[in-house]
């Protein structure tokens, strides 16, 4: 770990202490930049045809997944500009609770062709739902206490819930206008959501056996299928969109090997980063760099100030050049013994690695979004 940490052990420290330093230090030895970034779907498909219908799935609560899907797409902007020109949801089923099969695709793309769209969207869902009775719960309740505060008198309260799950089955595909080819077609989703409600003893005990027996829970039924029209449409959406995602840039607030003055100039960049100013630490790190220092700790604020920066090529670039100067170059090239290092080579390895994969994700989605800045497909 850090400093910390050997002085710790160093000063033999009882164990509640040395774990307590450990824990100071591992927390204390980075900080962090939250960035958001826009990352590209697993389907790039219906996103480079750009204009699509999206008909009605069928099944109960078809309507509520595809209007949440469609306004959801229609939001998604890339470079100031929409990623979707959404048509629909449309009804080509007569309000039928049916499957896909029931809508014919063939009517589907006549559709979109009338409306220029080059795809079509289409799905089915279905709900199934039940409710548990589940074991009384008790508990003491003091109904009365003396002037000094200790309780006269007891009573016992029972508390009778019942469990109640829904349960949402839900299929999509998407075909390409112009040739009918599937483009997009996911293996069927399940997704499903529990509540429970319970009444004591102070209730009428016959009112939750009779809703028990009429299954009379509806409100808390369309509460839950609300949520689960949200998540499949959050799912289809994630698998066909750009979607933000959130990462953390991490900065090492000390060096490694420094001498005490440019151990100094360290500090001063890693509080700048603290004060919401990473540009400017960015510029101390570059000027120790240009002037001999040569530290892994530089090196490393260095590349996430590149990837900080949405450099990502330079930013793997920069993170390899650590890992080759941390666990490939020996510690010193001038025949004298080297500092001692202020970081554990477990520390790095975590770091590099969690940054290197970081990283890639980043300069991959921000690779593969450029083409969906250009024209779509033709």
């Amino acid at each position: 770990m850090s400093r910390l940490t050997r002085l710790a052990g160093t000063a033999r420290l009882a164990l509640p202490a040395l774990l307590a330093a450990t824990l100071l230090a591992a927390c204390s030895s980075t900080q962090q930049i939250s960035r958001q970034q826009m990352m590209a779907p697993e389907n790039l498909e219906l996103a480079m045809r750009r204009d699509i219908a999206v008909i009605e799935f069928t099944g109960e609560g078809g309507q509520d997944v595809a209007n949440r899907l469609s306004a959801s797409m229609e939001r998604v902007y890339l470079e100031g500009r929409p990623v979707f020109d959404v048509n629909g949801p449309v009804r080509l089923h007569g309000g039928r609770s049916v499957a896909i099969g029931n809508v014919d695709p063939a009517e589907a793309m006549n559709y979109a062709r009338s409306v220029n769209a080059r795809a079509v969207m289409m799905g089915q869902t279905s709900y199934d739902s039940d409710t548990q009775l589940m074991p009384p719960q008790t508990s003491e309740i003091c109904n009365a206490r003396d002037a000094a505060g200790t309780c006269i008198d007891t009573s016992i309260e029972v508390r009778q819930c019942v469990e109640i799950t829904v349960r949402m089955d839900y299929a999509t595909q998407a075909l390409d206008v112009e040739t009918g080819e599937t483009i997009y077609n996911p293996r069927p989703g399940r997704a499903n959501r529990s509540t429970t409600e319970c009444i004591s003893t102070s209730d009428d005990p016959l009112v939750l056996v009779t809703r028990l027996m009429n299954n009379d829970f509806g409100r808390s039924v369309d509460g839950l299928r609300s949520q689960l029209a949200q998540t499949a449409a959050d799912r289809i959406y994630r698998d066909i969109a750009p979607y933000p995602e959130t990462f953390r840039v991490s900065f090492l607030n000390e060096g490694d090997r420094l001498t005490d003055a440019q151990e100094a100039q360290f500090e001063q960049a890693s509080d700048l980063v603290s004060d919401g100013q990473p540009g400017a630490a960015c510029s101390v790190w570059q000027r120790m760099a240009q002037s001999g220092v040569r530290d892994p700790a530089v090196s490393y604020n260095l590349a996430a100030c590149a990837e900080d920066a949405g450099d990502f090529r330079a930013a793997m670039e920069a993170y390899e050049a650590v890992y080759r100067m941390v666990f490939h170059t020996p510690l010193s090239s001038t025949g004298q013994p080297a500092p001692e290092s202020n970081y554990e080579l477990n520390d790095w390895a975590e770091w590099l690695s969690s940054a290197r994969a970081r990283v890639r994700r980043r300069h991959d989605a921000q690779e593969t979004l450029s083409v969906l800045a250009g024209p779509p497909v033709s």
